[in-house]
């Protein structure tokens, strides 16, 4: 579901509770429509063996697209002499984190240098995985920073692309920037 308050489970009901209604501390609290999102999600195994976390985050945070075309990359083409229509190759890796443990929280542009991007993702089952980054866009990991990005190494990414174990559970974070 898209965030609402609660559910559970039993071998013969499943509930979903779409809205609480308190009176206090705000009276009109909850008042007003509501729109709900939820799916059934039938599947064998466990939620890990299922991938139930990254079709969660598929049901709760779509995919939003952005047409951007960085300096050589050739993810976009956009040719401007005969007026075509931006477009996209059949086939590409946006950003891939190469463990599919690993659940990407935020991609987006640092707050004190322009031309570098924050990486922000955490590990999901439970156990160590390694980072390593893959992307058309041409990016590329420059160090791990710490939540307020300030860097908290200054060792280089190994030539094999593998950049860091992240523990289990852990939030990590990244700064990355477009290979030039």
């Amino acid at each position: 579901n898209d965030c609402k308050y609660g559910y559970d489970a039993q071998a013969s009901q499943l509930r979903l509770t779409l809205l609480r209604s308190p009176t206090w501390p705000d009276p009109e609290a909850d008042q007003g429509i509501h729109q709900f999102t939820y799916a059934l999600y039938p599947h064998q195994g466990n939620w890990r063996f299922a991938d139930t976390i990254h079709l969660a985050y598929q049901l709760n945070l779509p995919f939003l697209s952005l047409l951007w075309s960085p300096p050589n990359s050739s993810v976009v083409s956009n040719n401007v002499s005969n007026n075509s229509q931006p477009s996209l190759p059949s086939t590409g890796q946006l950003l891939n984190l190469s463990a599919k443990t690993l659940i990407l929280m935020a991609l987006k542009q640092s707050e004190d240098i322009p031309d570098q991007w924050i990486l922000r993702c955490y590990e999901s089952h439970g156990e160590s995985a390694n980072l390593s980054l893959v992307s058309d866009l041409g990016l590329k990991v420059v160090h791990p920073v710490d939540l307020l990005e300030r860097p908290v190494s200054l060792s280089e990414p190994s030539p094999d692309g593998k950049v860091v174990q992240i523990e289990p559970w852990k939030i990590s974070s990244f700064a990355v920037r477009l290979i030039t």
